[in-house]
């Protein structure tokens, strides 16, 4: 199978997202598929051995983490028309990239899943609703699916269709830890230092739990990440008075970030609008409990009272992470079931579910593709008069002109010899 996956954002930025397509892309190219990235990100025509097509149709129009480069419709459109690809994923409906490949790949016939990566409550959802009113971009995609339960719940109420699950993976063997004894207490998180990820709750929560636990329990803190937040980070620290007790190491790479969990005994994430948390897995995959917020995509990932705790504010969540520090054995019992958990996370299952997924696609496209023939083959038996109704109709002038055949869709389709089954 040859799959596009794409976004306007890509290595090397990193984010949870790129990092995420970057794996996707690595476990199809090693269970034998073809992949490509296409990006309007700048970098390298590869990455880690990932073929990576990048679009920079300047001048660009920002918005935040948003763009606009007038020149990427065509140059997506052509490329869709040109590559062969089976399946285009889309990440992101915030990623105008995403939205544009949606819409050329509906046109085109080429079976399209669109993956979402964000929570759609608050300024978020407001956008996503007002552009999906104003393009109804919803139609487009084949399959929608949400990385938790709390995205695909927020995108089914927004968009009234039927949305997947599709949890992000991880390797878990990666992670896994020896036990380790007689270390100084650390309480770790993992963030972009933006306001989105609430650093400022994390600094905020430290003397709270300073405050109960008595002085020879008392963890040392420290965050990992960089973003424009960092120097208010710093200050609250210094406000509160708190910033010898705690420790800011900017931003490391995945090897570090394994070595700050060997050493911790607690990961903390003050995030209430987390879509699934990635270092939070990786984190229970070392044995290292989470405390996190219970609104958000980390309930998929941590039982609460199991694996961790789920605090619904800032005091239950200091209370908890002062908990686990001072209490031995239950941070220990804890830390023993952590990496089940994140076995539930493992690219073993989830690579599975996506080609599911995208075998669900190309089915549906497939349906999609012979209805058009078949409505089409209606109107022009019936003549002209039914023509003409047809085309004031809004929903025949959205689809628009018939769909080739696709001899890669066939061939995809019987390689792997079944249907696929719904996957909720």
């Amino acid at each position: 199978m040859k799959v596009a996956l794409v976004s306007d954002w890509f290595i090397p930025r990193v984010g949870g997202l790129e990092l995420q397509m970057r794996d996707l892309a690595l476990q199809l190219l090693s269970a034998g598929h073809q992949v490509e990235v296409i990006t309007a990100t700048a970098g390298a025509d590869q990455v880690d051995g990932i073929p990576v097509l990048r679009i920079d149709g300047r001048p660009q129009i920002a918005y935040g983490q948003l763009s606009w480069r007038p020149r990427v419709a065509r140059d997506v459109t052509r490329l869709l028309k040109t590559r062969g690809y089976d399946v285009v994923h889309c990440h992101s409906a915030f990623s105008p990239m995403s939205l544009m490949a949606c819409r050329a790949a509906h046109r085109l016939g080429v079976p399209t899943v669109l993956t979402e990566h964000s929570v759609t409550y608050g300024a978020g959802g407001w956008i996503m609703d007002g552009s999906n009113r104003l393009t109804g971009w919803s139609r487009w995609p084949d399959i929608i699916t949400g990385v938790s339960s709390v995205v695909v719940k927020g995108l089914r109420s927004l968009l009234r269709r039927r949305v997947h699950l599709l949890h992000n993976g991880i390797t878990p063997g990666d992670w896994t830890q020896s036990a380790q004894t007689g270390q100084p207490l650390r309480v770790l998180t993992v963030m972009r230092f933006m306001p989105r990820k609430r650093p400022l709750d994390f600094v905020r929560a430290i003397p709270r739990v300073m405050a109960a636990l008595p002085a020879d329990r008392r963890p040392v803190f420290v965050m990992v990440g960089e973003g424009p937040l960092r120097e208010h980070a710093e200050r609250e620290a210094r406000r509160l008075k708190v910033a010898e007790h705690l420790q800011f190491t900017g931003l490391l790479d995945r090897a570090a970030v394994r070595e700050e969990l060997a050493r911790s005994s607690v990961f903390a994430l003050p995030t209430t609008n987390e879509a699934l948390s990635i270092a939070s897995i990786e984190a229970l995959a070392s044995g290292v409990p989470v405390v996190a917020m219970r609104r958000g995509g980390v309930s998929d990932i941590v039982t609460h009272g199991e694996s961790g705790f789920l605090a619904k504010n800032l005091d239950q969540f200091a209370t908890h992470i002062a908990q686990l520090v001072a209490d031995d054995q239950l941070r220990i019992r804890m830390a023993a079931l952590g990496p089940a958990a994140a076995e539930r996370f493992s690219w073993t299952t989830i690579l599975a579910r996506h080609l599911d997924i995208y075998e669900l696609a190309i089915a549906t496209a497939a349906r999609r593709r012979h209805a058009r023939e078949s409505r089409l083959s209606h109107i022009q038996e019936a003549g002209p008069a039914t023509a003409n109704a047809s085309n004031s109709d809004r929903g025949a002038a959205i689809v628009g002109a018939p769909l080739p055949a696709s001899s890669s869709l066939t061939s995809v389709s019987r390689d792997h010899g079944h249907t696929p089954e719904p996957v909720e």
